[in-house]
């Protein structure tokens, strides 16, 4: 639960940085367009205000008096000669050119800048919208991919209080066989001690002691027999049961001589208490346990039933697999078989393949669904056949999961089985196709996820995309288009790259 939080806080931290990203942007733009109107403004104003070169005002052309034009026509001559040098020796230069500065001119010169000016400012206008268009595009990006998130993030904390519900309801039943363990160990300390000290010597003792041994022995024996009587309530007429606590009844004296040990308990098929009891465990606590739970298995109550197939389960034994495949033939309950089923596979020996592949044909899905799972674990690629076989089941979860398995095989021969799956009705079921697909990494399958890439369901086309990256090596684009217009084009590329592969 911590790990999911933390996962959200990081996807919330980076979706804040990305916003904060495109408001610095929007805030580095708005300074362009403030600055190019400062300048701007600036120049014009430079410009209005530049002082106005004046020329030399022209002498009004009036008569001069006599006396003032003698005067000043030496003037003149010495003017003149000065003039006529001064051209003789700049001769051949050319004369440069003066400036006209005007008030027009400035007023064209200021009407240009504002011209280019107002082109910039429109040119990051037009930078700024685009800018903002892109934002809104990663916010919305980012808004899908925060809520896939939080929907995988809900999925997950709900597959987490299941699987503890799970471990709670595993953990009752595992206390409930340790103080059933825990009591029989009891009886049977108290009934050595008792035998011990009956071959002491002892005789008031011994009779005494014996006769404790015996009330222990006899207790285990009505339980069992009570187990019996059970498994005959639940079994159909003519199978030849009869009950022990009935024969036990009968014979008294043997049965003070018979240890709880060598009581069977009719009815089970294949597997006999005597058998238990004969055969090598690993502990005496697996004995204990094995037997307790083979007279568990023919209870009345279908929970009893399917407890004793998991305690089972955790005994690696000949015993254990004969006694579920025994039980399976005649379990009229769905839960306990697919218990059993489950049992089978937890056992990990091949003795088992012949009744789960029974169990692949169930009538209850929740058998079938067991059953893959075993026969992928228990018979590996050779069960492949049958796997694919169990694509076109009626159940969407034995087909998602058929998938799933065949996926994990490893084969990249497999996945072209895989190809009908991708237009199975649920989504499900084609996204599982499209992984164990991109498992296998095969180009036989590359055609037909590429012309499935139009599925209605979005995420089955970002999946295949996916896929297509990890089989092909090629990456036709960045993330996952957000408007039709560009996954239409980036479906178009994929199509386009897959007809010139073939023809190349």
């Amino acid at each position: 639960m911590g790990s999911d939080r933390l996962g959200v806080a990081g996807i919330v931290g980076a979706v804040s940085k990305q916003a904060g990203a495109v408001v610095g942007t929007s805030v580095v733009v708005s300074k362009k367009i403030a600055g190019s109107g400062v300048r701007g403004a600036t120049a014009v104003k430079d410009m209005v205000t530049r002082p106005v070169r004046k020329s030399a005002p022209v002498a009004d052309e009036k008569v001069r008096p006599a006396s003032e034009a003698s005067a000043l026509e030496p003037r003149a001559k010495k003017a003149t000669a000065r003039k006529a040098k001064k051209a003789t020796t700049q001769k051949g230069k050319k004369p440069t050119a003066r400036r006209d500065e005007t008030p027009t001119a400035r007023k064209g010169a200021a009407r240009t800048l504002l011209a280019v000016l107002e082109s910039d400012l429109a040119a990051v206008r037009r930078e700024l919208e685009e800018t903002r268009s892109e934002a809104e595009k990663t916010r919305s990006q980012l808004a899908s991919q925060f809520r896939e998130l939080q929907a995988e993030k809900e999925s997950l904390i709900s597959d987490l209080d299941g699987a503890r519900r799970e471990a709670n309801e595993m953990k009752a039943r595992e206390d409930t066989v340790r103080a059933r363990v825990a009591a029989l160990e009891s009886d049977l300390t108290v009934a050595r001690q008792a035998l011990e000290k009956a071959r002491s010597g002892q005789n008031p003792a011994k009779f005494q002691l014996s006769s404790d041994a015996n009330a222990v022995r006899t207790e285990v024996g009505a339980v069992l027999s009570d187990r019996g009587r059970e498994k005959v309530a639940v079994m159909s007429p003519g199978d030849g049961v009869e009950s022990s606590r009935e024969a036990t009844a009968a014979q008294p004296d043997e049965q003070t001589n018979v240890g709880a040990a060598e009581v069977e308990a009719p009815g089970l098929p294949d597997v006999t208490l005597k058998e238990a009891h004969m055969a090598a465990f690993p502990s005496v606590t697996d004995r204990i346990i094995f037997t307790r739970a083979l007279s568990d298995i023919v209870s009345q109550d279908p929970s009893v039933r399917a407890d004793a197939a998991r305690v089972i389960a955790g005994i690696p034994h000949e015993l254990s697999v004969r006694a579920i495949v025994a039980h399976m033939a005649r379990e009229p309950s769905a839960q306990v078989r697919q218990e059993c089923v489950k049992a089978l596979a937890r056992l990990e020996t091949k003795e088992g393949l012949s009744a789960v592949r029974r169990a692949l044909t169930d009538q209850a899905a929740s058998v079938r669904l067991a059953a893959v799972w075993a026969l992928y674990h228990l018979a590996g690629a050779e069960g492949a056949p049958t796997l694919a076989h169990m694509f076109f089941d009626e159940d969407e979860e034995v087909r998602r999961r058929a998938a799933t398995c065949v996926g994990w095989l490893g084969q990249e021969k497999l996945a072209v089985k895989l190809l009908p799956l991708l237009a199975d009705s649920s989504v499900p079921v084609r996204r599982a196709a499209i992984e164990a697909m991109a498992n296998l990494r095969s180009r036989q399958v590359v055609l037909g996820l590429i012309e499935h890439l139009n599925d209605p369901n979005k995420s089955i086309t970002k999946a295949i995309i996916g896929a297509l990256k990890t089989i092909t090596g090629k990456k036709m684009g960045g993330p996952f288009p957000a408007d039709e217009k560009s996954l239409q084009y980036l479906i178009a590329r994929w199509q386009q790259w897959w007809k010139d592969e073939l023809l190349g």
